[in-house]
């Protein structure tokens, strides 16, 4: 039971199932390591599950996106896929499962159809 939200804030979520938000984590993804380019919300309710539709921000304006989760492999917190009703256009998102010394959990966007610069990493910070 996580919510893995990125740059939003506040105690205690719901979603609109109903079921309870335990657990906030704020992804900030950057522009080779200097500018922020997106931050994406992701809130795990109840039953495991990642509430669908997520919230990202990119550029400064909001919008949502629909994701695919698909199996986890080891070391990993959350894998999907954003933009999943749109295809060809996916992008990958991993989140690790160990926290660094800092306590952020490391990050990545992966583009798949990008010709070069197909990563862009990031860090999830819990609140």
């Amino acid at each position: 039971m996580k919510t893995l939200k990125i740059l939003l804030s506040g105690f205690f979520f719901f979603s609109l199932t109903g079921q309870a938000v335990s657990r906030k984590l704020v992804c900030v993804h950057t522009v080779m390591d200097l500018a922020p380019f997106c931050t994406v919300t992701l809130k795990e309710l109840e039953d495991g599950s990642v509430e669908n539709p997520v919230q990202i921000e990119h550029q400064g304006k909001p919008m949502s996106s629909l994701i695919q989760e698909v199996d986890l492999k080891p070391g990993e917190l959350y894998h999907l896929f954003l933009d999943a009703d749109k295809p060809g256009k996916e992008i990958e998102m991993i989140v690790k499962s160990t926290a660094n010394e800092k306590g952020e959990y490391p990050a990545v966007l992966i583009n798949h159809e990008a010709p070069f610069a197909k990563e862009m990493k990031g860090a999830c910070t819990e609140e």
